[in-house]
């Protein structure tokens, strides 16, 4: 009993020790993103919605296939009537029945269904692209989360340790009080800047926290479930590229653009199947039909048989159908078939120049980031060495706290900004990554 008692414990510790590795694991930004994507709902939607279109495509290919029609009827007939079986008046209850089956197949029509099976074709690609899309859309702003995120995490930890070190000068401050070096007002002064930075440092922790919820609610993920994030940043240095070679090679893989190329594909196969309503159509058919009709004889089985084999009879028909007058239907489709492939082709240039636009600007912004970036570290360089004088300056009594927390403070800032814009950096990088052609997986 206490061997199996203790088997269970330590099944149950095993459990807990697997959850508990599982949880405390870091997730990098592909898992971010890929949680995400596979998480939406509005997504999702979207998904099925592609999978409803893919049906229609589908079953425009299985319009080409002939329909194949059974039908049956039955009649009771009273009082004075032709009998089916004589052809002759009689004054009697009659019962028939009549067996049909048809089948039938479109020759030709104008090319109105292979122009459906790739107008429906197009409209699937282009809900995959669609789909791509929202991706894309997602992926972004999980990548401006978890990059925000990072962000009040590093300003958390630089505002922490500028909070230690207030904390070890006040410490400095007190002793130096108590021997008569400083003033009380000093004192006072260090306490009170302190207790300044103790409020940033909360403040940093409240915005990173709210960084972390806003990262799980875009993920979808669950909010009272813990999560790690990966601080390691992999920077990709996509740089001296040319707005417009981005571009040529952009154009020809982003979702937006194949999208809208799609869409006016689509349009165009629409004005054909307008056109194809104006031609002739031909279609081949057959049709098996027979009856039966009750008599005066008892062997019903045999009469059954026998009427069914000798009122069956077979046709085989060619049918031709030419359009003349539709109250201007067709005519009508075809006027709004072609504008809305005017529309279709100015929504694909319009994306084209979109996209153009936005490289340009990333392209721009990522050269001005990096020049930011340069300028920063030198300028982080420069504050951290005029704190470290300030410091001792303060303990020789050469400047007020004032003067101390003034270069202190200048020196906090600028590791601020420096982490920010290397934030922006990284975003920037892997935007213009994508681009290039590379999924968000491999970033």
């Amino acid at each position: 009993m206490r061997i199996a008692f203790r088997t269970l414990i330590l099944i149950l510790l095993f459990i807990q020790t697997g959850k508990s590795q599982e949880t405390d694991k870091e997730r990098d930004l592909s898992y971010c993103i890929k949680y995400a994507i596979e998480n939406n709902l509005d997504l999702a939607s979207q998904i099925v919605g592609g999978e409803i279109i893919k049906e229609d495509y589908k079953q425009s290919k299985r319009d080409l296939l002939p329909n194949l029609s059974a039908s049956s009827t039955g009649n009771v007939l009273f009082g004075k009537s032709i009998d089916p079986l004589t052809n002759k008046f009689v004054n009697k209850q009659l019962f028939s029945t009549r067996f049909n089956i048809n089948s039938e197949i479109t020759l030709f029509r104008g090319f109105v269904n292979i122009n459906a099976i790739k107008m429906n074709k197009y409209r699937y690609l282009q809900k995959k692209e669609d789909i791509k899309q929202k991706e894309f859309e997602l992926a972004f702003l999980i990548m401006n989360n978890y990059y925000d995120y990072i962000y009040y995490k590093r300003l958390s930890g630089i505002v922490k340790k500028q909070v230690d070190l207030s904390n070890m000068n006040l410490k400095k401050i007190n002793k130096e009080v108590k021997l008569g070096i400083k003033a009380q007002s000093d004192l006072l002064e260090i306490k009170a800047q302190s207790s300044k930075e103790a409020h940033n440092y909360i403040v940093a922790q409240n915005n990173m926290n709210k960084a972390l919820l806003t990262l799980k609610k875009n993920m979808n993920y669950p909010l009272e479930k813990n999560l790690i994030v990966k601080e390691k940043i992999h920077l990709l240095n996509n740089i001296g590229r040319k707005s417009d070679d981005i571009y040529s090679i952009a154009i020809k893989h982003m979702p937006t653009i194949i999208s809208s190329q799609n869409n006016t594909k689509a349009k165009l196969k629409q004005l054909a199947i307008a056109r194809g309503y104006l031609s002739p159509s031909i279609s081949l058919g057959g049709q098996y039909s027979t009856n039966y009709t009750t008599n005066d004889r008892i062997d019903f089985k045999n009469q059954f048989n026998k009427q069914i084999d000798n009122n069956a009879s077979q046709a085989v028909y060619l049918s031709l159908k030419i359009p003349i007058f539709q109250k201007w239907n067709s005519r009508s489709r075809i006027k709004k078939a072609k504008k809305e492939i005017r529309i279709a082709r100015i929504q694909e240039e319009s994306k084209k120049l979109q996209l153009r636009q936005q490289i340009a600007e990333d392209n721009l912004a990522l050269s001005a980031i990096n020049k930011e970036i340069k300028q920063l570290k030198e300028q982080v360089s420069a504050l951290k060495e005029g704190y470290t004088i300030a410091e001792k300056k303060l303990h020789q009594g050469l400047i007020s706290i004032i003067e101390f927390y003034t270069s202190k403070n200048q020196y906090t800032q600028s590791q601020a900004n420096l982490v920010r814009k290397q934030m922006e950096k990284i975003i920037k990088e892997k935007t213009i990554s994508f681009y290039l052609g590379k999924s968000w997986t491999e970033l």
